[in-house]
């Protein structure tokens, strides 16, 4: 490797809640090897569906992002999850773009039942 320094790649996720719509709330964080560790809300339904696999029909679980919202580089607050609202704190000591220096609240429209 010869002076090389290896670059770690880095994903996770933290659960934080559920709308009442049944929306599940994930916090997420990414490193592609660089100094950044970049997060964001991401926003997943459920459902289910069916597949033919090897010759007969079989449940499946589905799951989709709807959304996403970007809080950043290191990101470091206490987000609340609501039923109806997502409350976003400001963020002290945020790095880099995108850092939040004001608290958000984020309001949902009902998604679209099908």
């Amino acid at each position: 490797m010869d002076g090389d320094i290896p670059l770690y790649q880095a994903f996770y996720y933290h659960w934080l809640g559920k709308l009442a719509d049944d929306t599940h709330v994930l916090e997420t964080g990414s490193s592609g090897g660089g100094s950044g560790f970049f997060m964001d809300l991401m926003f997943i339904r459920f459902s289910e569906d069916e597949i033919f696999w090897e010759g007969k029909k079989e449940k499946q679980l589905l799951m989709s992002i709807v959304g996403t919202h970007r809080l950043g580089d290191r990101y470091n607050g206490d987000i609340k999850v609501y039923p109806d609202k997502i409350f976003i704190p400001a963020s002290e000591g945020q790095f880099g773009g995108g850092s939040i220096d004001k608290d958000i609240e984020l309001k949902f429209p009902k998604m679209k039942e099908d």
